[in-house]
């Protein structure tokens, strides 16, 4: 969860240094700040309660940050601030997607069954 919020970070950085030197910030820098704010909340929730104490809630945290960043890298890299050049952006929303992804994992076996049943 770590690498998550340094690519956050890291990411944020990256898009204000992009709209400060091009003197206007577009909608995909705009887009930029959503998600990552959006993370950051779904990252402090989850770092605040434990994944049993949120049961189900975390796993659906988890799944809608990766969905999230899956559609932001796909904007990031095809439509919005990083196109042109392979920079710190860049390779932060991928590192930020990987980290969500492995999140995930690890939140799945943390939980335990899912099984109504139990």
């Amino acid at each position: 969860m770590i690498v998550s919020v340094i690519g956050i970070f890291v990411q944020l950085a990256a898009s204000v240094t992009t709209c400060i030197e091009g003197l206007n910030c577009k909608d995909d820098d705009i887009f930029v700040y959503v998600i990552s704010l959006l993370s950051l909340v779904i990252l402090a929730i989850l770092l605040v309660r434990p994944p049993d104490k949120l049961g189900h809630l975390a796993l659906l945290l988890i799944l809608f940050y990766v969905v999230l960043w899956y559609a932001g890298v796909a904007v990031i890299t095809l439509k919005g601030p990083f196109v042109d050049a392979a920079g710190n952006g860049f390779y932060a929303g991928w590192a930020v997607l990987f980290g969500g992804v492995y999140t995930l994992r690890s939140y799945k076996f943390q939980l335990g069954s899912l099984d109504s049943n139990d």
